[in-house]
């Protein structure tokens, strides 16, 4: 049985189709309802379901951009989209965000539920394929244990490590790219090692989506080599990382143990890398992700890096692209190292610590200010006034309007005493 989430800002409609769909004879479990996607977000961090059903333009965050943001927190969830709007170019702009179906309103029941039984096949098949994918490449396997192991200390030049990189199919020979080590250690929840020789395959099938590649299996782990340029690490690395974690968990029951290497620029570095890595990940026995890069950082006060979150967020929060992840990559701490680590210090996501002080500032605007709600939205990073009153009216309590009236009221009433 697979687990969804309805957003659609039609409350008649939501209900509508929550209550006369069988999801239980198609294959799925209604696990929760939104009407926004802001909304859907909290719920997916929280519910972490299979499948998201939502509709293509609602308030505050589109689809589409919801889809963008659902792939950096489960980036193995799948979405369908239930829209009223015939247009190939939202479907065409969303193949990457892992779109399984695109359903147009209005739809009956019966075809809701025929088209429900067409995604679950089609989860079932990928399910499938996942558990069962068992090739290795041995071509790959044998140069990339080379490459990394280098026991004898023979390693060709980095021109001839190119060539036989090319050879087994790897990027690594662009012009540009960068290597990063990733070694993956599957276990129960006694701890005990699961890790196998079938697991490269399945591995192999996430890492395929995202960069260019190379596994093996050895020393009960599955190592890989993954390249690509600057950019695409940046915009990919943190993403499979969580893609892998969350497969294993969800479809086979398994925790991961992810060890990152630093980013190098040349093959012959590769090895120092990966012994970097397998030399943090002998300090620790539990599942979770860690990076070797970030060894430094938990050397220090937690509190030092959050600060400089804080810091960045200060200077920053009027741009409505700020992001976890272009904070982390600022301060030079990996994402999920850093969400862990906002987290686990202060209390609150990364999100929070951001709507917070925008929401600060747009107070400190709204009474000291004669500037328009509007004016005050866009200087404090939102891009829509109506999704910056939502934020606002949801932390604070009130609209902006109600608090610069109550405000003014009050410091009337101070200057009167």
């Amino acid at each position: 049985m697979y687990t969804v989430l309805i957003v659609d800002d039609e409350d008649e409609l939501r209900q509508s189709l929550i209550r006369q769909t069988n999801w239980v004879s198609a294959g799925f479990e209604v696990v929760g309802e939104a009407k926004n996607g802001i909304d859907a977000l909290a719920m997916i961090e929280e519910l972490e379901p299979d499948l998201l059903l939502t509709d293509i333009k609602m308030p505050f965050l589109s689809g589409l951009e919801l889809a963008r943001r659902v792939r950096e927190i489960r980036p193995n969830m799948y979405i369908a989209f239930l829209s009223g709007y015939d247009d190939f170019s939202f479907a065409q702009q969303a193949i990457q965000y892992n779109i399984i179906s695109y359903i147009l309103k209005p739809i009956s029941s019966e075809e809701i539920e025929a088209e429900l039984a067409k995604i679950k096949r089609k989860i079932d098949l990928q399910f499938s394929s996942f558990q069962s994918q068992i090739n290795e490449r041995l071509e790959m396997a044998e140069f990339l244990m080379h490459l990394l192991n280098n026991s004898d200390g023979a390693m060709p030049g980095e021109d001839e490590l190119l060539k036989e990189a090319s050879a087994c199919g790897m990027g690594s020979g662009q012009s540009g790219a960068l290597c990063t080590v990733l070694i993956t250690r599957i276990m129960d929840c006694e701890g005990q090692n699961k890790t196998s020789r079938a697991s490269v395959s399945a591995i192999d099938t996430i890492l395929a989506k995202y960069l260019s590649h190379g596994s093996f299996y050895a020393k009960g782990r599955v190592i890989s080599l993954v390249s690509g340029s600057q950019s695409r690490l940046d915009a990919y690395l943190h993403i499979l990382i969580e893609d892998i974690a969350q497969s294993f968990k969800r479809i086979l029951g398994l925790e991961c143990q992810l060890g990152i290497s630093r980013s190098v620029s040349r093959l012959s570095d590769c090895h120092e890398a990966y012994k970097e890595v397998m030399e943090e990940l002998a300090k620790v026995e539990t599942a979770g992700i860690f990076f070797a890069a970030d060894k430094l950082h938990r050397k220090t006060n937690g509190e030092l890096v959050c600060d400089q979150v804080r810091e960045v967020i200060q200077a920053k929060y009027a741009n409505p692209d700020l992001s976890l992840v272009s904070v982390s990559h600022e301060i030079g701490v990996s994402p999920n190292y850093l969400s862990f680590l906002v987290k686990k210090t202060t209390g609150s996501t990364f999100i929070e610590l951001l709507t917070q002080a925008r929401i600060c500032k747009a107070k400190e605007l709204l009474l000291n200010s004669s500037l328009k709600v509007r004016e005050i939205s866009e200087l404090c990073g939102y891009n829509e006034q109506h999704y910056f009153s939502y934020c606002f009216k949801r932390l604070v309590g009130i609209s902006p309007k109600d608090c610069r009236r109550q405000m003014a009221q009050g410091e009337r009433m101070e200057d009167a005493k």
